[in-house]
């Protein structure tokens, strides 16, 4: 029960970060294999299908003045069925991985657990496989709690989640308002001054417990250094790596005190992280990785500091604004609106993270664009010309618009660049607008191993019910970045230039997986005392949680 179970559960809710990521996969490795041509083709004649399908139900509509147009569609679609067949023979034969690329078939438990073959390469001997699943408040009473399933190459088990799907989500909200605005505001505990940075880590703790705490979870997880966590709904918008994973020590007094915040068994700290966009991911990205092109690769290439006005910025060092950006519309039609737009406010000290990327991986000054040249128009000249394909870095540091945040006042997920400065709105066009959205992202060609996210909100968001990762992260999954470092929380300055610049470098230099590299790089940063004193430590993790690393490899 418990394997079938396993199986089932990756079935029911099909996340679109994994279809982007296996559908990335395939095209990529299509098009490497000489195949490009033949998957475009292929994908045309899926697409002319869906577009005569959508004009036969339009027709349907008319009733009887539609039947004539209905037949002749018919005739159309019969047409166009037997060329989809014949591009999909074509590309069968060309390149037949193709199509097992794109399954998103469930892995069983016996697949994970093999240890001959090519599965044995699916699951490392000091990993631990983490699949949960918030539950369902539809289902009937009693059937609506979620599960966590763990599968190691030694043993499985599986155990209820003890919060309704509705008190998850509210446990999930309160971690968020706690770790945004960084870690001060109104959950503050009387007595406690505004500005301190405060945790609840007793409620952190309890989450956590809730989660990973029954005893055959317990055992499982024993001794397993590596966990590849698998969330699905809410749980995807979890920061897992600030739970703590025993009782905290110091008491209410302690979740100030940057002496014993540092004392506190944090999970981010404890263990390597590796977020999974769906299990199948082990099987897309281990079983069959992505041959990068035989060019001459460049370190980095980043984005950072735009001028959200159009217009230069005077010289500053200010700091990163680190609360959420207000609801308004962002778009104006299909372009954006650059009224809003120039009220974004300014991410000057990006411009040092960007900087400080580029100089610890090696990279001059032309491998990275900040202010007027941090556009759309250059981003798609540097990737039409090869440059942008070619790096193995790439960062953006700005702000992430992340559509479910603001009411759906912004029409999908974006990151924000520097508009043209044009005196008449009408003349913007979108591909050049300022805001690159997630499906143009997702026309970018990439072959990094690792794409960085340092703006607001590029992973799941504050909303409990965020659908998985945002847009922004499935388009570049989908472009080609082998691996993403996203943030759960609106990020402050010089905490993200010191997380993804060691990151970054540790992973090239030290030759560290991605995820160990983003953990050694927050257990720096968090013992790093130097702001004790200010109310704003480095022990908080406010300031060391927010990226989470979305990485198979």
């Amino acid at each position: 029960m418990r394997a079938e179970a396993f199986a089932a559960a990756q079935a029911i809710r099909a996340s679109s970060s994994a279809d982007a990521l296996a559908q990335g996969a395939a095209r990529i490795a299509a098009d490497r294999a000489g195949a490009g041509a033949a998957v475009a083709t292929w994908r045309g004649a899926l697409d002319r299908i869906a577009a005569i399908d959508a004009q036969i139900s339009e027709a349907a509509g008319q009733g009887p003045a539609g039947d004539a147009r209905r037949a002749a569609l018919g005739t159309e679609r019969a047409a166009a069925a037997a060329r989809l067949v014949s591009a999909e023979s074509d590309l069968a034969a060309r390149f037949p991985r193709y199509f097992d690329l794109l399954k998103a078939t469930p892995l069983s438990v016996a697949d994970l657990q093999a240890t001959t073959g090519d599965k044995g390469r699916l699951l490392g001997a000091d990993e631990a496989l983490i699949l949960l699943t918030p539950g369902d408040a539809r289902m009937p009473q009693g059937q609506r709690r979620g599960l966590v399933f763990v599968v190691t190459k030694q043993t499985s088990a599986w155990a209820e989640i003890p919060l309704a799907p509705d008190a998850l989500a509210a446990e999930i909200a309160a971690l968020h308002a706690m770790l945004a605005n960084d870690g001060a505001g109104a959950t503050a505990a009387p007595g406690r001054p505004a500005p301190t940075l405060f945790y609840d880590r007793a409620r952190a703790f309890a989450l956590y417990r809730a989660l990973f705490g029954a005893p055959d979870i317990v055992a499982a997880l024993a001794g397993k250094t590596r966990w590849l966590i698998a969330p699905q709904g809410s749980l995807m918008s979890l920061p897992f790596a600030a739970l703590p994973m025993q009782t905290p020590p110091g008491g209410a007094a302690g979740d100030i005190d940057p002496t014993v915040l540092r004392q506190t068994a944090w999970l981010g700290v404890e263990r390597t992280l590796a977020i999974l966009p769906s299990v199948s991911a082990l099987r897309i990205q281990r079983l069959y990785p992505l041959e990068r092109a035989q060019t001459q690769r460049s370190p980095f290439f980043g984005v950072g500091d735009p001028a959200f006005g159009g217009v230069a910025d005077a010289e500053s060092r200010g700091r990163r604004t680190a609360g959420l950006l207000p609801a308004r519309s962002y778009f104006r039609g299909a372009v954006a609106d650059p009224t809003a737009f120039s009220q974004l406010p300014r991410l000057a000290n990006s411009a040092g993270e960007i900087r400080q990327l580029a100089a610890s991986l090696g990279a001059g000054r032309d491998s990275y664009v900040l202010q007027l040249e941090a556009s759309e128009a250059e981003l798609r000249r540097r990737n039409a010309d090869g440059r942008l394909g070619r790096a193995e870095v790439v960062a953006f540091a700005t702000h992430g618009l992340v559509a479910g945040e603001f009411q759906n006042s912004i029409a999908e997920p974006a990151l924000a660049l520097t508009p043209p400065a044009v005196a008449d709105a009408t003349a913007l066009m979108s591909d050049n607008d300022g805001l690159l959205t997630a499906s143009e992202a997702a026309t970018l060609t990439l072959s990094a191993r690792f794409v960085i996210l340092s703006a607001c909100n590029t992973a799941a968001g504050g909303r409990p019910d965020a659908d998985a990762l945002s847009g922004l992260a499935r388009a570049f999954f989908y472009a080609g970045a082998q691996s993403l470092l996203v943030s759960h929380y609106p990020v402050f300055d010089t905490a993200a230039m010191r997380l993804t610049t060691e990151a970054a470098r540790l992973s090239r230099v030290g030759s560290l997986r991605n995820p160990e590299a983003m953990r050694a790089s927050m257990q720096a940063l968090q013992q790093d005392a130097s702001a004790d004193a200010s109310g704003e430590s480095f022990a908080h993790p406010a300031a060391w949680a927010p990226f989470a690393v979305i990485d198979a490899n």
